[in-house]
């Protein structure tokens, strides 16, 4: 029988590739006995030895590797050969329709899903970028919300109904603890309260951009506290909450401006944002993809210090996606007795009408001028109302004291990039890229892994058994 041998040609062994048949050198053969379609041993007559590596049987129909080639006796040779089912069965394979997983094929290539087989180095590189809130953390403002009659309150006014909130500059805060400081005026407080202090429902430092606060025509009047004028005045507070957007474009991609590869996403690419006010905290890398920047609304309650930030995952902040939390304010209490109860200072007692009289040390660092002590801690009336409108709405690493004044004011985002192991251009042709498509072989090129294949063939168990194994293991329709 004939036998059609190639000296020259080379493949992978898991390829579909193969010469095309009657460009080889056609010899006779003898097949041996007690020999397979699969593993067949022919006899050759040569007075050198043979020099070939590929093989093609016609009355078998089948592509074979050369294996192997032995000396017999005399002139005669055994070439020993393996069939090549994937060659073989080349066109069947490439009408197969089925899933997937994995091609080299780059346009068929799906980035968002993780590539299992190429992991990270160690190696990390950082990268990152900045931006602020138009200065909305800019200024020094100390809110002072206060009780008083409301004989004083305009008639128009509908904004602060029992209380009133004022913005006060640090000059304007020294006039009112200059006021605080006379016992005249406190005597006349006390005549109307148990205790005079009861009338502030609360003070707070707050970096806050203060025309953000009392808004483009601020509205200035007199403050009073309970039915005593303080002889000083402020502005009125006119937003309790205030609220900015920004967008921070991230750094470049991994890859290059243009890039959108699996090397994009975890665990080759993280990301960190440092919130003002609140701290390092994680950024779910989906939430950025779409539009390559962190889409932030922040707002602030200017009276509790509250601040929330919106983490928005398109241009247009309509897509919620995460919310982080902390707090800005840092308190100011008037009385000894809130200063204790905040343990920002021991005891301080003092008494109104009785033996003994004792101003309370400064203990504010300038922010207040007096501590009044001793006359009742501030559990009843409005004291007690104001102990629960102090909410704090706080996360672990949350920066809220007059400290907090002193942090970064931008948001910061930072980008760690950890390498895949192997390159993409070398990894797409070694193991292909994450694919995970329903499609036709033939319509594919280069490396192919297929989930859970099951050929058709006119062939042998055994063979039809080797072509599910290579498709399900890996192999290259070329």
């Amino acid at each position: 029988m004939n036998l059609e041998l190639w000296t020259s040609f080379s493949k992978k062994k898991n390829s579909t590739a193969h010469p095309a048949v009657g460009t080889g050198n056609t010899v006779f053969v003898k097949l041996k006995d007690n020999t397979s379609v699969l593993h067949p041993v022919f006899e050759l007559v040569s007075n050198y030895a043979p020099s070939c590596k590929y093989a093609y049987v016609p009355d078998f129909g089948r592509f074979y590797f050369v294996e192997d080639i032995e000396y017999d006796t005399g002139s005669t040779w055994n070439l020993r050969l393996t069939c090549d089912p994937l060659a073989t069965f080349m066109s069947v394979i490439g009408n197969y329709e089925g899933m997937i997983k994995r091609c080299s094929d780059l346009s068929y290539y799906n980035p968002m899903i993780r590539d299992e087989l190429n992991p990270p180095e160690e190696t990390i590189t950082t990268s990152s970028r900045s931006d602020v809130f138009g200065d909305l953390f800019a200024d020094i403002c100390y809110i002072l919300t206060l009780a008083a009659s409301a004989e004083h309150f305009y008639s128009s006014d509908t904004k602060s109904g029992f209380c009133r909130s004022y913005c006060l500059t640090p000059t304007q805060m020294v006039q009112v603890a200059k006021k605080f400081l006379d016992l005249n005026f406190l005597q006349q407080l006390a005549n109307e309260f148990d205790n005079p202090m009861e009338c502030v429902v609360s003070c707070k430092y707050v970096p806050v951009k203060r025309s953000e606060i009392v808004g483009p025509t601020p509205t200035n009047e007199p403050i009073y506290v309970g039915g005593q004028d303080l002889e000083a005045s402020a502005d009125l507070v006119e937003h309790r909450f205030v609220a900015k957007t920004v967008s921070v474009t991230l750094p470049n991609k991994p890859q290059g401006v243009g890039s959108n590869t699996f090397c994009d996403a975890e665990p080759y690419t993280t990301l960190q944002a440092y919130l003002p006010f609140v701290g390092v905290v994680p950024i779910d890398y989906g939430v950025v993809r779409a539009t390559w920047a962190l889409n932030v609304r922040v707002c602030v309650d200017v009276l509790t210090g509250d601040i929330v930030y919106y983490i928005y995952s398109d241009a247009s902040y309509t897509e919620l996606c995460a919310t982080y939390t902390g707090n800005c304010a840092s308190d100011c209490p008037i009385t000894a007795s809130g200063w204790s109860a905040k343990s920002y200072v021991g005891g301080a007692i003092a008494v109104i009408g009785g033996t003994a009289l004792t101003i309370g040390t400064v203990a504010s660092g300038g922010a207040l001028g007096a501590v009044l002590g001793g006359i009742g801690a501030m559990v009843r009336g409005i004291g007690s109302m104001a102990k629960g409108a102090e909410i704090h709405t706080q996360v672990n690493g949350s920066i809220s004291s007059a400290l907090g004044a002193q942090v970064h004011t931008a948001i910061i985002v930072r980008m760690f990039y950890k390498a895949p192991v192997h390159a993409l251009t070398d990894g797409s042709y070694t193991f292909g890229l994450p694919c995970n498509k329903y499609g036709k072989v033939s319509s594919h090129a280069g490396f192919l892994l297929m989930e859970n294949p099951s050929i058709s063939i006119d062939g042998t168990d055994a063979e039809r058994d080797m072509i599910n194994n290579y498709m399900s293991s890996g192999f290259y329709y070329e």
